[in-house]
């Protein structure tokens, strides 16, 4: 992921099934986010022990639930991604 041409996070998928992702902020902050197949629960967390929620209430509708002290625009950005892939091939 760029931002101003330079990059501030490598995103990975870790599975062929595209239901593990994992972000390396070039901050150092590094997360893993499991969405389990035929779940509408799940979440990611972070080596310094911060957990992101995430629960499907629908096709279109998404809650997530991000502590205030890890929020990012750039983390959210990511997330977006992951999410919006997830949607792309289920």
């Amino acid at each position: 992921m760029l931002e101003n041409g330079s990059p501030i996070c490598i995103i990975n998928q870790r599975s062929i099934l595209r239901n593990k992702f994992t972000l390396n902020f070039r901050n150092g902050q590094k997360w893993v986010f499991k969405m389990p197949l035929f779940t509408v629960s799940f979440g990611g967390w972070s080596e310094a022990g911060k957990t992101i929620r995430i629960r499907i209430r629908n096709h279109n509708i998404w809650c997530v639930l991000i502590d205030t002290n890890v929020d990012s625009p750039q983390l959210t950005a990511a997330l977006a991604f992951i999410l919006r892939e997830r949607l792309r091939f289920n």
